[in-house]
């Protein structure tokens, strides 16, 4: 009987044993995994944040020259008025002088 008796200790035992080392075994992988895991959200958070910036010079790159564009076929449009408007210009300017030199009383 005390054979039976420490044979199923042992065994019980043994079944501690082999489950104590389960539960080590499993919290080393869950542990590597945590590892890997935060390593690979890190890499995701840095990837995503390399594809915003690109896209932002991308956009500010694109916005520069759309301004550049507007800003040169605004000063082509003004050289164009002014050279179909230069006669209209000049006398509106010599009129513009003309009230400022010329006293109130003496204009028409």
């Amino acid at each position: 009987m005390n054979e039976i008796v420490d044979d199923v200790l042992k065994v019980e035992e043994e079944a501690e044993h082999i489950v104590r080392e389960a539960r080590e075994q499993a919290q080393k992988e869950k542990n590597a995994l945590e590892i890997e895991l935060t390593g690979k959200l890190k890499q995701a958070k840095e990837d995503a944040q390399n594809l915003i910036q690109e896209a932002i010079s991308r956009a500010k790159e694109e916005t520069n020259k759309e301004y550049k564009d507007i800003i040169e076929k605004a000063e082509e449009d003004n050289r164009k008025f002014l050279k179909e408007n230069s006669k209209k210009v000049d006398e509106i300017v010599e009129n513009i002088v003309n009230l400022i030199i010329t006293p109130e009383y003496n204009r028409e």
